[in-house]
């Protein structure tokens, strides 16, 4: 006799919750970030997978650095069709351990709301297409599709070596269908249509280091850099500012995020300063038209004295 399959992921709780006290801990972070990947994360899921009776295929590709990059695919059903789940089990790194109430490395419950480093994003969506998948299986649903379950790598920096190395491997077929539940809101809502384009700019400025005490001698890259950012701030939301209600927020963003060290001394001023840029921007708008818009303003009269160098990664 068939069961309701929602009904049966409501009395998933404490094995969802367990699963989440486990998973957390695991770091999954990119090694471009200063973590070891998602491999441990993904040997967890695939075993977890694999005790709940589904076959679990293994995609792995090493990154730049050596790493592999694991994603894991399961379906279920024998459908022409599959309807595709993709969620992402890498998370970004935890920033400063100081700022978090609790550690962000243990799942924190309060109430009904739950709190680690990656719980949100992408922890919920994983464990939600994990769950849904062992209700399908249990209840025994008869599928009008495939039930597709895409746990994928590398989402945080691009997903070179995620998703973009599953399409290449011909996984899913053209006429299949595709949820990404990494969005919306707390009612579940809000579905997301569109996506804007993304744009990740390194800005290295190239000045003269001298000692603090002799800044005639210098040119201080910091403070060039300051310059150039606040301009560059300023043109790229004047120039890209329309607004599309499609997309949440309506405007295109510019944000000045990163910034690597550029001297290890209070009294020396620095002689190369790099910050980076991350930009979200509306489709009718053209990525290498903001990358010609930043050179445009790196190559202004009042920054004839450095080099600027701006770079797309």
């Amino acid at each position: 006799m068939q069961e309701n399959a929602f009904d049966m992921i409501d009395g998933y709780k404490d094995q969802i919750l367990k699963t989440a006290r486990d998973m957390i801990p695991i770091k999954a972070i990119s090694p471009e970030s200063g973590g070891e990947g998602e491999s441990k994360r993904a040997d967890y899921l695939s075993g977890m997978l694999a005790a709940m009776g589904f076959k679990v295929d293994r995609y792995e590709y090493k990154d730049g650095k050596g790493v592999a990059r694991p994603s894991l695919v399961t379906v279920f059903g024998n459908r022409e069709r599959t309807l595709w789940i993709v969620s992402h089990i890498d998370t970004v790194s935890e920033g400063d351990m100081g700022l978090w109430a609790h550690n962000p490395f243990e799942l924190h419950v309060e109430g009904d709301k739950l709190y680690g480093r990656g719980i949100n994003d992408d922890g919920q969506d994983v464990l939600s297409g994990i769950y849904a998948l062992k209700a399908l299986k249990e209840s025994g649903a008869v599928l009008r599709y495939n039930y597709g379950l895409a746990l994928v790598a590398d989402e945080e920096l691009g997903s070179r070596y995620g998703i973009e190395k599953l399409i290449e491997e011909g996984i899913f077929k053209e006429n299949d269908m595709f949820v990404v539940p990494d969005g919306g809101n707390e009612e579940g809502s809000e579905i997301e249509i569109a996506e804007k384009g993304i744009l990740w700019v390194k800005v290295s400025v190239h000045g003269k280091q001298v000692h603090a005490s002799t800044p005639r001698l210098g040119v201080n890259a910091y403070r060039k850099a300051i310059a150039f950012i606040s301009e560059a701030d300023k043109a790229l939301h004047e120039k890209y500012g329309a607004s599309d209600p499609i997309f949440s927020p309506h405007t295109s963003t510019f944000e000045m995020t990163k910034h690597e060290k550029n001297t290890d001394s209070v009294n020396i001023i620095p002689g190369l300063d790099v910050s980076y840029i991350d930009c979200r921007v509306l489709p009718r708008y053209s990525l290498d038209s903001v990358l010609d818009d930043l050179r445009a303003i790196a190559a202004l009269p009042e920054f004839s004295d450095v080099k600027i160098d701006i770079e797309a990664f």
